[in-house]
């Protein structure tokens, strides 16, 4: 039942992030994904310290074994989330979680790649295909074709795809909470400086006029 619970907890909280994204894009009028991005995963980095201080967790120690294995995988995940909250700004949110349920079909397809040792299951894969169908067949509804948010939403899918299979292959040993505060701690400081070099991110944040307004917060 745990995994159970954990699921529809999942599906909930990432299904609504979407729309609170997407709100703070269109309604609060504050379109700086890469601080959003900084600021969600310093959330995720000070909710683990938080958690050690009242020793209900603990954390792993970065060693050079650890920066090694998993850099390549943060390097995807901020490719894929820079780019997935970039297709975001332009496509309505029907239409992004349309296209991000292809990643399972990529996934599946890629595994076998990637996880060199894992065979590719027909039932699975028929499910999949059919999701990815059903996920197409609904996409041609969208009458604001946007062809470049499109092309971003397709590039966010295939590093998101390559996150989940690296760190699937590079976290064997490790549990789910080391793998998650390991790439927070990676992924943070290559978000920050993809800001810093961004020619208006910050300038953008430093102008915003809305943080004291109930519509932001």
């Amino acid at each position: 039942m745990l995994h159970v619970s954990s699921m529809i907890a999942y599906g909930f909280l990432s299904f609504i992030l979407a729309f609170f994204n997407k709100a703070l894009f269109e309604i609060a009028k504050f379109r700086n994904n890469l601080f959003v991005i900084s600021t969600q995963l310093s959330f995720i980095l000070i909710s683990f310290h938080v958690l050690v201080y009242f020793r209900r967790i603990t954390v792993p120690v970065m060693t050079k074994n650890e920066f090694n294995t998993l850099i390549i995988p943060s390097v995807f995940f901020c490719l894929s989330t820079v780019l997935s909250l970039q297709a975001l700004m332009q496509l309505n949110v029907a239409v992004y979680v349309i296209i991000k349920r292809c990643t399972p079909a990529l996934t599946f397809l890629l595994s076998a790649i990637v996880l060199k040792e894992q065979k590719l299951n027909l039932k699975t894969g028929f499910c999949v295909l059919t999701i990815t169908l059903g996920a197409a067949i609904t996409s041609t509804g969208d009458v604001a074709y946007h062809f470049q948010s499109y092309a971003i939403g397709s590039f966010s899918v295939i590093f998101h795809s390559l996150y989940l299979l690296t760190v699937q292959r590079c976290s064997e040993q490790r549990t789910s909470n080391d793998v998650l505060y390991i790439n927070s701690l990676l992924s943070l400081p290559m978000i920050v400086a993809f800001m810093i070099t961004s020619s208006h991110e910050l300038s953008n944040v430093k102008s915003y006029d809305g943080y004291s307004t109930a519509k932001f917060w």
